[in-house]
C-alpha cells in the first residue's frame, strides 16, 4: 500500500463580528467584523508564519474579511466554499438570550431531548450543520492538494472536530474557541490528528509560538 503524504489542515476562527450589544444569536446573520476584528486578524496573519497552499472562506463575510486581512497579498486567491457557514439561528437570529428565553421557553425544556438536535423555529441543529460541514470539507480535501486552510466559524469548527475525534457533540460550547483562534489538524494514512486546539497570537508573545 503507498504511503500518503500527511496534509496539516488549518480551521480559524473568523475575528470579533460587529454586533450590537446584548445580542447572543447572530450565527447566520452577515456581519462584518469589527474594529477589534480587523486587529485580530492582521495580527494573526502576522504571527502564524506559514503560507497555505489553499486558503478557503465560508460564503459569510466575517470569515471572508478575516481571511483577506491575514493574507492581504493573495486576495485573488482566496476562495469561498459552500456549507461551511455558520449555524442558522431562524427565529432566533439577531435576538437577545433573554428575549428567545422568553418567547421560547418551552424549546429550552424538552424532556429527554438532545441539545445537538434542539432546533430553534426555522433553523438548524447542530447535526445538521455537522452533515452539511463534514461534506464541505471532504470535498474541499478531495479537490485539493498540500495544505489547506479554512476560516469560518466556531460551532461549525467545534462540530467537525467531534466529527473526526469522536468528541461529544452535545456539549459544543463546553470548549468555547477564541476570536482569530487556530486549531491545527494532521490528515494521514490513519486518519486525522489534533495538533493544536485555540491556538492565538497572544500565546506566540508568552512562550507558545508557532512551531512545527
Amino acid at each position: 500500500m503507498e504511503e500518503q503524504t500527511a496534509r496539516r489542515i488549518y480551521f480559524v476562527r473568523h475575528a470579533s463580528p460587529e454586533i450590537e450589544a446584548g445580542i447572543y444569536y447572530g450565527g447566520g446573520t452577515a456581519l462584518p467584523l469589527s474594529y477589534d476584528g480587523t486587529l485580530q486578524a492582521r495580527a494573526l496573519g502576522a504571527k502564524i508564519g506559514i503560507n497555505p497552499t489553499n486558503i478557503y472562506t465560508s460564503t459569510m463575510l466575517r470569515a471572508r474579511q478575516t481571511a483577506e486581512l491575514m493574507f492581504p497579498s493573495r486576495k485573488e486567491s482566496i476562495r469561498e466554499a459552500e456549507g461551511l457557514q455558520e449555524i442558522f439561528m431562524g427565529e432566533w437570529e439577531c435576538k437577545t438570550f433573554d428575549e428567545v428565553r422568553s418567547k421560547w421557553k418551552e424549546t429550552f425544556e424538552i424532556p429527554g431531548k438532545e441539545f445537538a438536535d434542539c432546533c430553534c423555529p426555522g433553523g438548524e441543529t447542530f447535526r445538521q450543520v455537522q452533515t452539511r460541514a463534514v461534506n464541505a470539507l471532504e470535498k474541499l480535501l478531495e479537490e485539493t492538494e498540500g495544505d489547506l486552510l479554512v476560516v469560518f466559524h466556531g460551532g461549525v469548527i467545534w462540530t467537525l472536530l467531534c466529527h473526526y475525534f469522536d468528541f461529544n457533540l452535545n456539549k459544543v460550547f463546553f470548549y468555547p474557541m477564541q476570536y482569530c483562534s487556530v486549531c491545527e489538524l494532521e490528515k494521514n494514512q490513519y486518519g486525522m490528528r489534533l495538533v493544536r486546539f485555540n491556538w492565538t497570537p497572544e500565546l506566540a508573545s508568552t512562550g507558545g509560538g508557532w512551531t512545527k
